[in-house]
């Protein structure tokens, strides 16, 4: 997925936001992003950003999420600093 870091939001078009929990899951964030990626592409009418909340992974989910938001405007990422079972 590569998206300007500096292309900024069109005032024109709507904006919707996508909020996803994340919890363990740095082996599936690729295949998310493409999939998310792939739905902006298709609806290039609105603008999309993307939200993840980091629920206090172990593994590597909130590093390549915060990876990926250094390269791509549309990725915003919360790291909770330990689980708290809650949903989007």
């Amino acid at each position: 997925m590569t998206v300007p870091l500096a292309k900024q939001f069109s005032t024109q078009r709507r904006l919707i936001s996508i909020c996803v929990a994340v919890y363990h899951e740095a082996q599936n964030i690729p295949v998310l992003l493409e999939r998310l990626d792939a739905v902006a592409k298709n609806h290039a009418h609105y603008d999309f950003e993307f939200l993840f909340t980091d629920d206090g992974s172990t593994d590597s989910s909130y590093e390549l999420l915060a990876q990926c938001a250094q390269s791509d405007y549309r990725i915003r990422v919360l790291r909770l600093s330990r689980n708290s079972s809650a949903t989007c």
